[in-house]
C-alpha cells in the first residue's frame, strides 16, 4: 500500500505555516510550477520540499498539512490501492475455501516505525479486507509483536514480528532494530535481535 502522510496542526499553526511558505517564496514557486504544467496537489495546503524541485512528480514531494484539533501525523493509504486489494480479496473468495491476507507494514502511530503501536490505517485496511471476504489477516514487517483483534469472526494479527519468520537466516537487519534493542550492529548478529 502506498501511503500519504498528513500533518495535522491546530488552525493558528496552519496559518503560520502558510505564511512561512509565502515568505520563503515557496507559494510563488508552486504557482509557477502549476502554470508550467507541472502537476501539483490540489487537496489542501502543502509545503513544498525545495530539495525535490528537480523532480516533475510534485505530489510526492509536498508535505501535506491540514487543520485539526491537535497535533498529529496521520498516514493514509491511497484509496486506489485499498480498492485494488479488496477486489483481489473478493476474487480470491470466489475461488477458494480460505482467503488469507498478508499486510507488510513497518509504520506505527505518528512517525514511529518498528514499534508495537498499530497505525489507524492498518486497522482500517485489515477490517476492509475482512469485509471483502478475507478469513484472516496477517500483519508483518515491524519486527515486533503487535495486537490481535477478532473482527467479524476473523482473526487479525496486526504484527507477528519475527514470530513466524526465519530470522536466524537473515545476516543483517535495519540499524534501527539494533539501536532499539541496545545492540551494536558491528558486534551483534541478527540472531541476537
Amino acid at each position: 500500500l502506498r501511503l500519504e502522510s498528513r500533518y495535522v496542526v491546530p488552525e493558528e499553526w496552519h496559518e503560520q505555516i502558510s505564511e512561512l511558505s509565502e515568505q520563503l517564496g515557496l507559494e510563488a514557486v508552486k504557482q509557477w510550477r502549476a502554470e508550467s504544467g507541472i502537476p501539483t496537489p490540489d487537496d489542501g495546503f502543502t509545503f513544498l520540499n525545495a530539495d525535490a524541485l528537480a523532480f516533475t512528480n510534485a505530489e510526492e514531494f509536498h508535505l501535506k498539512f491540514e487543520v485539526g484539533d491537535e497535533f498529529a501525523i496521520e498516514r493514509r493509504p491511497k484509496q486506489t490501492d485499498v480498492d485494488a486489494l479488496c477486489e483481489q480479496v473478493q476474487q480470491a473468495n470466489r475461488q477458494a475455501d480460505w482467503v488469507l491476507v498478508s499486510l507488510h507494514s513497518h509504520e506505527g502511530r505518528g512517525a514511529r516505525i518498528n514499534d508495537p503501536s498499530i497505525p489507524a490505517f492498518l486497522e482500517d485496511v485489515a477490517r476492509e479486507s475482512v469485509d471483502a471476504g478475507a478469513d484472516a489477516v496477517f500483519g508483518h514487517g515491524a519486527h515486533t509483536l503487535r495486537g490481535i483483534e477478532i473482527y467479524e469472526r476473523a482473526p487479525i494479527f496486526y504484527g507477528l514480528g519475527n514470530f513466524a519468520a526465519q530470522i536466524e537466516t537473515v545476516e543483517r537487519l535495519p540499524a534501527s532494530m539494533y539501536a532499539a534493542l541496545g545492540l551494536d550492529p558491528e558486534d551483534d548478529s541478527a540472531a541476537d535481535v
